[in-house]
């Protein structure tokens, strides 16, 4: 990985174009994406269809996840929101919190199987993301989340949103960033990181989460960021 990762920036300048080298510019004040994660995230900053965008996140490293490898990415998709919701406060329902983790991997699942979305996965599973341009009829818009192993692995999302107005909330184990507002086109529309730390609230509060869930939650680092391109006139 160490290797790849000095080799992003050429690939994503040679492949991507320069609107999204420009945001990474802008946003970061770098040079160009030096991480897997801030390049998967700057391409998706092009909303471009997935047919164009899916050749380019795979010569930045990624490769699809099979159908038997998903498991996985619906665990951190049903926890992401779990955990975003957590980190407002309230005390923790199992019941109420299983539902919503449930019917957000069967919302994951139906996306899955559309033509305009892709699940990939980085570094043997370190790393998952998924690239969405069917978002309901929204024109030039992707979604995209991207689930890391590592707990507090956010450089590359404090990066992105640095421009923007942004709101914190944390709670016993859980802590989430996100955008205030809607911003305009081209760009980062909304965006949300939620983050998972054991030893971020009491050990009961722990044994709540991990109960509901059947285990300790592999992914801790967790997000979902919209993007819009240029509409055409």
């Amino acid at each position: 990985m160490a290797r790849l990762v000095p080799l992003l920036a050429a690939a994503f300048l040679a492949l991507s174009g320069a609107g999204a080298a420009a945001w990474w510019l802008t946003q970061s004040g770098s040079d160009s994406p030096d991480t897997p994660q801030g390049a998967f995230m700057a391409l998706c900053n092009t909303a471009k269809p997935l047919a164009e965008a899916d050749p380019l996140i795979r010569q930045i490293g990624w490769t699809p996840l099979e159908a038997t490898g998903q498991d996985a990415l619906l665990d951190a998709t049903g926890t992401f929101h779990v955990a975003s919701r957590m980190a407002l406060g309230g005390p923790f329902d199992a019941e109420q919190e299983r539902a919503v983790y449930d019917t957000q991997i069967a919302d994951m699942r139906e996306d899955l199987a559309k033509d305009g979305v892709m699940a990939y996965g980085f570094d043997d599973g370190a790393m998952l993301a998924v690239y969405n341009s069917d978002a309901d009829g929204l024109p030039k818009t992707a979604f995209c989340a991207l689930f890391i192993a590592d707990e507090g692995q956010s450089d590359w999302y404090y990066k992105m949103i640095d421009a923007f107005p942004y709101v914190t909330h944390v709670h016993a184990w859980a802590s989430s960033v996100s955008t205030e507002g809607r911003q305009p086109r081209p760009g980062l529309w909304v965006a949300t990181l939620s983050l998972i730390r054991k030893d971020g609230g009491t050990s009961a509060e722990w044994q709540q989460l991990t109960d509901m869930l059947g285990a300790e939650p592999k992914y801790r680092t967790l997000s979902r960021s919209g993007f819009r391109g240029e509409l055409s006139l």
